[in-house]
């Protein structure tokens, strides 16, 4: 009987199980020439999926690479997984799930340094020559396949040489006959070099990966930089619009609050009053003391000078409002009816300087002229 390692395609259809172990579907081997170096073996259908040849993968050990030939002595040291049972045929491939369960194991498979797999399987071979119906020649059939276990390996494992290997690479011997023979178990030195030319490109692509992802994260680190300075700056111009109308708003105001301070000391002080370079306290104070010029204000608040010019300028709109009545009243026919007006006129500048003599004004404010 003869060991054979076959190498495949890659890992698919990752499911995570309950107990932290992970199913994967891998293609365990296929229909077709097999090219060992020196010669050539021809595995047909009705051998590869024959129903004992597909019983016998299942439940068959998983390792790292090729260490062993996989046997009741030696599994507990190399197997990290298993086969499942749902081994069949799917065209011309025999399909199945296999199950690892070492957590190293699934490590590597995550870090892409494991990501190929290979079946090592022992057959008989019937070492007759041929050629297929697509003319493809070959020196030997494999006939009786039994399953031994699943290695995996590393991107394009085997590629240095041939897609599939011998075992102990025995040089082949044409013979007209079915033959049984146990070869030595372990790789060939080629196979080994593959393996570590393999890992230490896989290595190699790992830390590419990572310098990238790197290089990832830096570029969006410098990106959301940008992007916090950005929004910085457009809160900083949205508060400096909102700020420049709040302040225009203030100047419209004050502006305002000018021409009715000036317009109010005007009625006072004559329609000529010249309130430039003067303060809004030094027009109220001159206000008040053109009626009244015994008031100061020395060390008085500008609350307290803001509330006498209230009640001074009040008092005059008063009185004016009062002098019109009585002008109407002299200068029109004197009868019963205007001269009740005229008593209402001086009854209402009588009260109105009764507030202002209770609110606190200067006297001087409170005379009416």
């Amino acid at each position: 009987m003869h060991r054979r390692i076959d190498f495949h395609g890659r890992l698919d259809g990752r499911t995570e199980l309950g107990d932290g172990s992970v199913r994967f579907t891998a293609r365990l081997t296929r229909v077709g020439v097999f090219d060992y170096g020196d010669h050539k073996e021809l595995r047909v259908p009705e051998e590869v999926f024959k129903r004992e040849a597909l019983d016998s993968f299942k439940g068959v050990s998983v390792t790292e690479g090729h260490a062993a030939w996989i046997g009741a002595d030696n599994w507990k040291t190399y197997a990290v997984g298993h086969v499942g049972d749902d081994v069949h045929q799917d065209g011309d491939f025999v399909v199945a799930s296999l199950v690892i369960k070492d957590k190293g194991t699934l490590a590597k498979i995550d870090a892409d340094e494991l990501v190929e797999l290979s079946m090592g399987y022992a057959v008989e071979l019937e070492r007759t020559k041929g050629k297929t119906d697509s003319g493809e020649e070959y020196d030997a059939i494999q006939r009786d396949i039994r399953g031994n276990h699943a290695a995996l390996g590393p991107k394009n494992w085997g590629r240095a040489g041939t897609s599939v290997r011998l075992l102990d690479g025995a040089a082949y011997a044409p013979q007209a006959m079915t033959e049984k023979r146990i070869d030595a178990p372990g790789n060939t030195d080629q196979t080994q070099k593959d393996l570590d030319a393999s890992r230490a490109e896989a290595e190699a692509l790992r830390k590419e990966r990572d310098a990238a992802r790197a290089d990832a994260s830096e570029a969006k680190k410098r990106a959301d930089t940008l992007e916090a300075e950005r929004d910085a700056a457009k809160r900083d111009a949205d508060k400096a619009r909102a700020d420049a109308a709040e302040s225009k708003k203030g100047e419209d105001a004050r502006v305002d609050s000018r021409i009715a301070l000036v317009d109010s000391a005007r009625s006072v002080l004559g329609k000529d009053f010249d309130a430039k370079g003067k303060s809004d306290r030094d027009i109220k104070i001159a206000t008040v003391q053109k009626l009244d010029t015994k008031a100061t204000f020395d060390g008085k608040s500008d609350d307290y000078v803001s509330a006498a010019f209230d009640i001074a300028t009040r008092q005059v709109r008063s009185d004016n409002e009062s002098l019109a009545t009585v002008n109407e009243v002299t200068t029109s026919p004197k009868t019963d009816e205007k001269k009740s007006r005229l008593d209402e006129a001086y009854e209402r500048a009588d009260a109105d300087l009764k507030k202002a003599s209770e609110a606190g004004a200067p006297e001087g404010a409170l005379t009416r002229k």
